[in-house]
């Protein structure tokens, strides 16, 4: 398991400092990233009580609009914020990086880019495939 629990010892009893200096790097970025989040999510929830709806239709049709892409934003801002989240409590639970679908190790390159992923790339790719497929219309041409 890729855990701070599971580190092994090198020779003379030291425990792996590359390993340990990971995960604590990984922890510094994801808390960094939460607290980021939860001051985007703090600047959008005013900002979309504060829309407007008065005015001329123009102006009605824009606060809509407006509004709708905070909304959209706060909504991913907030899902973003639930896997940061997530993933501290995983790295806390000694279960971090490993995918969640075949319990695999996820590769370290897509930690590094995205330290809250749930699943290694071959499983995300599996789960965005379909879904991307069925988007564009393409799906029976793969079968």
């Amino acid at each position: 398991m890729l855990s701070p629990a599971s580190f092994t010892p090198q020779q003379g009893g030291q425990v792996s400092q590359t390993r340990a200096g990971k995960w604590d790097s990984i922890r510094l970025r994801l808390e960094a990233l939460r607290d980021e989040l939860i001051d985007r999510i703090g600047c959008l929830r005013p900002q979309l009580k504060q829309m407007k709806q008065g005015g001329d239709v123009i102006d009605r049709r824009k606060a809509v609009v407006d509004a709708g892409t905070a909304a959209e934003l706060l909504r991913l801002n907030a899902r973003e914020l639930n896997e940061v989240t997530e993933a501290l409590l995983k790295l806390d639970a000694g279960e971090f990086g490993l995918c969640e679908r075949c319990g695999e190790p996820i590769e370290a390159v897509r930690l590094d880019a995205r330290p809250q992923a749930r699943c290694c790339r071959s499983c995300q790719e599996q789960i965005e495939t379909p879904r991307h497929s069925r988007a564009t219309g393409f799906a029976a041409l793969e079968s």
